[in-house]
């Protein structure tokens, strides 16, 4: 059997080769090429964590990112303001903390990453705004080029947070029910109504739950009590995650259950588990394959749609 190659597999290699020819070009380390390789080993232990599911990895993970943003700002420092200078050396400290917040208290990893990103993210976008004028280091000749490169940087910095601060504030107003759905809704933007399968638990016919669902487009589904037929698909998933993950375990904090179920369900059932009911498919690769299938269907009916999410609106209104 071949390996597959997930994306952040190939986006690893292609940040090593710019780092490489990067030091052949300059022929000394700076820390522009330091953050190339940083983000290429971080894309590279991504894959090993989510996508080849080795061992012990995840424990890494939150380490060399929180190594991306000081770096980030250093190399934007070295090149566009200042040489590097002995003062520097104190952004060592976030790195630090998030290793710290492992070994200790691994839940303040949900505050302290995302600030870092979004703090050094913002310092970055605050100073590229100024101009070329404001970057002593650029080159006249590449006029006002890398501070709109250092832009994209910054905005990227903030970006990649964005979904860890939305989870930290529904923790902050007591919405803890609605992290797992946080990110699904941000990421895949649901147009037309979407249907949300659960049991009559207090935590889903609640106030706070309901006024999520209306506000991003969801349509609670429960069954009657005592009969689990109408949503038979949840529970099944309900049983294999007792089955196959929580059985038998002890968690020592809340925090602690929820990773581990969104572990589960994000890195292993979503785009792992294969189905006999979906073709011994994953979910993610059933998916994958009604869209290319609903995209056939189009192309013989006359349409041209630029792109797949067009298709699921126009089923959507029909």
């Amino acid at each position: 059997m071949i390996p597959t190659l997930p994306i952040p597999v190939f986006v690893a290699f292609l940040l090593a080769f710019a780092c490489l020819r990067l030091c052949a070009d300059q022929r000394r380390p700076s820390f522009l090429g330091s953050l190339l390789a940083l983000c290429a080993a971080q894309s590279f232990i991504i894959a090993l964590a989510q996508h080849y599911m080795v061992p012990g990895i995840r424990r890494v993970q939150p380490v060399s990112a929180a190594l991306v943003p000081p770096v980030a700002w250093l190399a934007y420092v070295d090149t566009a303001l200042r040489p590097a200078a002995r003062c520097d050396l104190l952004h060592g400290l976030v790195p630090l903390a998030a290793l710290a917040a492992l070994l200790v208290a691994p839940a303040f990893l949900d505050v302290l990453l995302p600030a870092a990103f979004v703090g050094y993210g913002v310092a970055i976008l605050m100073q590229a705004l100024r101009g070329a004028d404001a970057q002593p280091q650029t080159l006249l000749a590449h006029d006002n080029l890398p501070a709109r490169i250092w832009l994209v940087m910054g905005a990227a910095l903030v970006a990649s947070a964005l979904s860890d601060v939305l989870i930290v504030l529904a923790q902050a107003t007591g919405r803890a029910e609605a992290r797992g759905w946080i990110i699904t809704v941000w990421r895949r933007k649901p147009k037309t109504k979407v249907h949300v399968h659960s049991d009559q638990g207090s935590q889903f016919t609640g106030d706070e739950w309901q006024e999520f669902l209306e506000q991003h487009n969801l349509v609670p589904s429960m069954s009657r009590r005592g009969n689990c037929w109408d949503n038979a698909a949840v529970e099944s998933f309900f049983n294999l995650l007792k089955r196959e993950r929580i059985r038998r375990k002890k968690y020592k904090t809340r925090a602690e259950a929820r990773r581990d179920v969104f572990d589960y369900t994000e890195f292993f059932y979503n785009p792992q588990r294969n189905h006999v009911r979906n073709g011994m498919l994953s979910p993610i690769a059933f998916e994958q394959q009604q869209k290319l299938k609903l995209q056939g269907v189009y192309k013989s009916r006359g349409y041209s749609p630029t792109s797949i999410s067009v298709l699921w609106r126009k089923l959507g209104r029909e």
